[in-house]
C-alpha cells in the first residue's frame, strides 16, 4: 500500500511539474479518470491555495545556489554544477512526493473523504458505491466489491460476484440443504444486488441485510430482510415468495415491488403484480401503485409514489413533500455520516431530486436552497445549523 502511495505521488508530482514522459502521462490520466479519490487529490493540488503556495515556494527556491554552497562546503574545488534544472526538479519532486504521499496515506483509511474547493467546506464526502459483506453457511466472511469472486458452497451452489452483483446457481438440483443460509450485509454508503437460485433479483440499499437459504423448500420461498430492498420476484405459482420483515410478512407469487424497514415502520410499494401483507393485527392486498405501511397501530394501505419508492435503485434521491429530518437520515445512510443538530429542525417539507452519484456538498447545496439551513462537514460528521 505504501509503495502504491509513493508511486502515485511521483506521478502527480511529475505531472504538476510537467516532467512526465508521454507514456507516464497517459497512465496518469487513466488513473485519474478511473479513481474519484485520485481526481480529488489532483484537483486539490491544481486549484487550492495551500497547494499553490507549496508549488510557488518550490519554484521560488534558488536551489542552484544552495546546491553550490553545499558542494563547496564538502569540496572547495568542486566545479559549478551544470544540472540546475535537474536539481530543481529532483528537489521539487521530493517535496511534492512526500506531501502527496502523506496526504494519500493519511486518508487511505477513508477513501470517501476528499477535498472541497467549490463550496468551502472543511472537506467533502464521496457518494456510496457497490460494496457488501457475504456471510457463508459455514461462517466465513467474504468482502464484495468491484473484484470478481467465484465460490462453491457446501451443497454445490455456485456463487459468482462481479461489478456489484452476486449470482447464485444451483448445480445439484437434487441436493436440498434448506438449512444452509447465507447472509448479505450492505453497510452504510453501500449498495448491492443479487440473483437468488430461483431467478429472483434483489437490490439492497445502504444499511440493509438479507438472509436466505441456498435452496428453497418444496412449498415456499422464504427470506428475511432488514433495511430496504427492491424485488423482481421470479414467477412460480406453486411456491409463494415470502419476506419476513420486522414482525410482518409479505407474500407474493411473482411481482415487482420495493419494501423498506428502517426503524419500526415497514413500507411496501407495489409496482406490478400482487402482494399480500400480513401482521399480527390485519392482512391486506396491494394493487399496483399502492403502498402498505405496517407499524404498531396496524396496517394502512394508501396510494403510493412509485417514482419516490424506486428512485434509489435508479440512482437518484427523490423527495416529495418530505420532512427535513428523514431526508437528512436518508442522505446520512448513503454518505455514511454522523449528524449533529445544533438547531431545532424547522417543521418544513421539501421536494426535489438529485443524483446519488454526486459529492455530499452538491446535495447539501440543494437542501440549503429549499430549507434555509446551513451545514458544516468535518470528516464524516455533518453538523446542521
Amino acid at each position: 500500500m505504501q509503495n502504491e502511495s509513493f508511486e502515485w505521488a511521483q506521478l502527480i508530482s511529475g505531472y504538476l511539474l510537467n516532467k512526465l514522459s508521454e507514456e507516464d502521462e497517459i497512465r496518469f490520466m487513466d488513473l485519474v479518470a478511473n479513481d474519484p479519490e485520485k481526481k480529488a487529490i489532483l484537483d486539490y493540488y491544481k486549484h487550492t491555495a495551500p497547494a499553490q503556495e507549496r508549488l510557488n515556494y518550490i519554484n521560488s527556491l534558488d536551489i542552484e545556489t544552495a546546491w553550490q554552497k553545499t558542494t563547496q562546503r564538502h569540496n572547495k574545488k568542486q566545479k559549478k554544477t551544470k544540472w540546475p534544472n535537474l536539481i530543481k526538479y529532483v528537489a521539487a519532486l521530493v517535496v511534492l512526493t512526500c506531501s502527496v504521499a502523506l496526504w494519500f496515506m493519511l486518508n487511505r483509511n477513508d477513501q470517501g473523504i476528499v477535498a472541497d474547493h467549490v463550496y468551502h467546506y472543511k472537506n467533502d464526502v464521496l457518494p456510496g458505491n457497490n460494496k457488501a459483506q457475504l456471510i457463508l453457511s459455514d461462517g466465513r466472511k467474504v468482502t464484495l466489491d468491484a473484484n470478481k469472486i467465484s465460490l462453491i458452497e457446501k451443497n454445490g451452489t455456485k456463487l459468482v460476484g462481479s461489478s456489484g452483483e452476486l449470482v447464485y446457481t444451483n448445480i445439484n438440483e437434487n441436493d436440498k440443504h434448506e438449512d444452509l443460509y447465507n447472509t448479505l450485509i450492505v453497510p452504510r454508503a453501500g449498495i448491492y444486488n443479487l440473483q437468488l437460485p430461483d431467478g429472483t433479483r434483489v437490490w439492497l440499499n445502504a444499511m440493509s441485510e438479507l438472509r436466505f437459504p441456498l435452496k428453497f423448500s418444496d412449498n415456499e420461498r422464504r427470506i428475511e430482510l432488514r433495511g430496504e430492498g427492491y424485488f423482481e420476484v421470479a414467477k412460480d405459482a406453486e411456491h409463494p415468495f415470502k419476506i419476513a420483515l420486522n414482525g410482518s410478512e409479505i407474500e407474493v407469487l411473482g411481482t415487482t415491488f420495493n419494501t423498506s424497514c428502517y426503524g419500526n415502520i415497514a413500507k411496501t410499494t407495489l409496482i406490478e403484480g400482487s402482494v399480500k401483507i400480513k401482521n399480527s393485527q390485519k392482512n391486506g392486498f396491494l394493487k399496483p401503485g399502492q403502498q402498505g405501511i405496517v407499524q404498531s397501530s396496524g396496517l394502512e394501505i394508501s396510494r403510493g409514489d412509485i417514482d419516490k419508492a424506486t428512485a434509489w435503485r435508479k440512482g437518484y434521491f427523490y423527495f416529495s413533500n418530505d420532512a427535513i429530518q428523514p431526508v437528512l437520515e436518508e442522505i446520512a445512510r448513503w454518505y455514511d455520516l454522523k449528524i449533529t443538530y445544533k438547531t431545532k429542525m424547522p417543521s418544513i417539507h421539501i421536494g426535489g431530486s438529485i443524483s446519488r452519484k454526486v459529492k455530499l456538498s452538491e446535495v447539501l447545496q440543494m437542501l440549503k436552497d429549499v430549507s434555509n439551513l446551513s451545514f458544516e462537514i468535518d470528516g464524516r460528521n455533518l453538523t446542521v445549523n
